[in-house]
């Protein structure tokens, strides 16, 4: 068993400060494999505190087993800010002790901290100042790629292609995008498993199609269903999922119109290497009457014109600033410039260079 000691005193205000001086509190290392820890609280203590260290993004299970006629246990950050589970026990004595399990709570990898405490400050009035203290952990298997909080940082998905990811309490949102090549049906269907979660989805212009529908008493063993069907144009969509009491979800989108991501991405990198590879391309991206000039805001989406020759495969010179599908569908990532060259898939060596500008 370990010992920490940590100083607290950084939300003091300083006319406070210059007259309390910072607290010293001391943390003992509690594992998370399930195994008990039997403490007795001293009645000098205001509480006891305690570290627990996750090695990965997961569920945490705590439990508290009391002699004491009254204790109260919190599970808190390290600032001691921030709530995520808490409890206050009665009527615990040797021969009866009282238990108290939490609920899973996700939480991201890191430090945080379990706080035991007489509610009552009395304890020489009990039988027994003991009790018991155990925590396990859940590492919780994801797909989403952080960060993707924003709508800017959503990660691109195709047709059916699950994506199961976590709500932070402190930071709940996540976006995902996926793109029309023309007009029809999608099908969104989440599993929610948390007490609340809300579902969304916007267009390119971050204008809702449909505002937040909220799904409710979702949990480990039986999430809350979400499904809803949805006729869309051609144009790129976000789906956004969010949470104040965070927890994990898996979500689909699933529609005959919607781009495969890894096909969009494998026409971008061999159009780049095409046009890299062929003096012709190389020659035709240098002129500049050979080019046209595309004018696009961040996060709008713009057909392109099409290759003589028909079919064509599509690359950006810089996807931070604007991506292209293997439709010829541009969409603006950020402001700046780049090239989106387009070459027919028929052997004719025809191409189309456009000079795409992004402004806010």
């Amino acid at each position: 068993m370990k010992k920490r000691i940590f100083i607290l005193g950084a939300a003091i205000s300083v006319a406070v400060a210059c007259r309390i001086p910072a607290l010293a509190i001391s943390y003992t290392d509690l594992a998370v494999d399930g195994s008990w820890l039997e403490q007795e609280m001293e009645s000098t203590d205001d509480a006891d505190y305690y570290t627990v260290e996750l090695p990965a993004d997961g569920e945490l299970t705590a439990r508290i087993q009391s002699d004491m006629y009254a204790v109260t246990f919190d599970v808190l950050d390290t600032d001691l800010v921030n709530s995520y589970a808490s409890a206050t026990l009665y009527h615990g004595t040797t021969a009866e002790p009282v238990t108290f399990q939490t609920e899973s709570i996700v939480l991201e990898k890191g430090t945080y901290c379990i706080k035991v405490y007489d509610p009552l400050w009395n304890k020489e009035n009990g039988e027994s100042s003991v009790y018991r203290l155990c925590a396990e952990f859940k590492e919780l298997e994801t797909s989403e790629k952080e960060p993707n909080n924003k709508a800017e940082e959503a990660t691109p998905i195709s047709s059916g292609e699950k994506q199961a990811g976590i709500l932070w309490k402190d930071d709940g949102y996540d976006y995902y995008q996926f793109t029309m090549a023309s007009a029809g049906e999608v099908d969104i269907l989440v599993n929610c498993y948390m007490a609340n979660m809300d579902v969304g989805l916007r267009d390119a212009y971050q204008v809702d199609v449909f505002g937040k529908e909220s799904i409710y008493n979702g949990n480990e063993s039986e999430p809350a269903v979400y499904h809803k069907k949805v006729d869309l144009q051609p144009g790129v969509y976000y789906l956004f999922l969010s949470s104040v009491c965070g927890g994990f979800y898996n979500a689909a989108v699933t529609g005959e119109e919607i781009e495969n991501v890894a096909e969009s991405v494998s026409s971008d990198a061999t159009a780049v290497s095409e046009s890299a590879a062929d003096p012709a391309a190389s020659e035709a991206a240098a002129d500049p009457a050979a080019e046209d000039v595309v004018m696009i805001k961040v996060m709008e989406a713009k057909q392109l014109g099409t290759v003589d020759g028909g079919e064509a495969v599509w690359g950006s010179d810089n996807q931070n600033v604007a991506m292209v599908s293997n439709t010829g569908m541009v969409v603006g990532i950020s402001v700046g410039t780049t090239k989106i060259v387009g070459i027919a898939t028929d052997g004719s060596g025809e191409m189309i260079t456009y000079t795409v500008s992004v402004t806010e």
